[in-house]
């Protein structure tokens, strides 16, 4: 089981080669993404003039997202994972080592539901993580 994360996601409609590789030695694999995620997505969508500008392209994008995100397990964020979260980033908190509040939703939503594996490029917030594993 693996959790994917947003920039993953972006990666692949960027179709970036290296990241379609990766996924072709691993077809096995279950994959999973967070609403979180989703969100994040959406968010870039409604937040670049890019697509306010061009209605046609911003239709065309979600389109794409909307088709990338049926390969997914989503896992929502729910009671369960909200307590995990909490856990991880008061812990990161006493350290001195906050991450960004989204990429600590993403863990403890995979966390919380026993998935151990994170595939990001964001290696740096979620190596802070010990219960996670950064995926390669």
């Amino acid at each position: 089981m693996l959790m994917v994360d947003t920039s993953i996601l972006v990666d692949i409609l960027r179709k970036n080669a290296h990241i379609f590789e990766i996924f072709d030695r691993n077809k096995s694999i279950s994959l999973f993404t967070s609403e979180i995620s989703v969100m994040e997505l959406f968010y870039g969508i409604h937040s670049l003039k890019l697509y306010q500008e061009k209605p046609k392209l911003k239709v065309a994008r979600i389109s794409q997202i909307n088709s990338l995100l049926h390969n997914f397990i989503i896992l929502p964020f729910n009671r369960k994972a909200a307590l995990k979260t909490a856990e991880i980033m008061g812990k990161l908190k006493i350290k001195g080592q906050m991450i960004d509040f989204r990429d600590g939703m993403i863990a403890g939503t995979s966390l919380a539901n026993g998935i151990n594996y994170v595939f990001t490029r964001n290696i740096d917030h979620f190596k802070r993580i010990p219960e996670v594993q950064i995926w390669e």
